[in-house]
């Protein structure tokens, strides 16, 4: 009875050795897919505010257009530079900033010391 006790943990042993290692398997290919995911997101996110401002920058040259053909009944639109100042405040992403700063010459400001941030964590 001893001996089949022993046979049986150690069954039982390479079982679960078998089991954690395609549970570590899993994990990591979840891991990497939610990290897929989680770039594809990102670069959504990026592309929908790429297309908003292109779409501001659109109406802004409309009503520029509208008031230079007639700017006795149209009413001047404001400076293109608080158009990209507006742009600039509603920048969520320090790359946005830096780009920002590189295309106009300025000074970047931009924290690098900045906590990095784990999305997944291997348990």
């Amino acid at each position: 009875m001893e001996r089949d006790f022993e046979q049986v943990g150690s069954l039982i042993a390479k079982l679960v050795g078998e089991i954690d290692k395609k549970n570590t398997i899993i994990f990591n290919t979840i891991s990497d897919l939610l990290g897929k995911v989680q770039f594809q997101d990102v670069v959504r996110q990026r592309l929908e505010k790429f297309c908003e401002v292109c779409s501001e920058i659109s109406e802004y040259s409309r009503r520029r257009l509208r008031w230079v053909d007639n700017p006795d009944k149209e009413e001047k639109p404001e400076e293109i530079k608080v158009l990209v100042e507006k742009m600039k405040q509603d920048y969520i992403m320090a790359d946005q900033r830096r780009v920002h700063a590189e295309v106009f010459n300025e000074e970047t400001k931009i924290k690098e010391e900045a906590p990095k941030i784990e999305l997944f964590k291997n348990w």
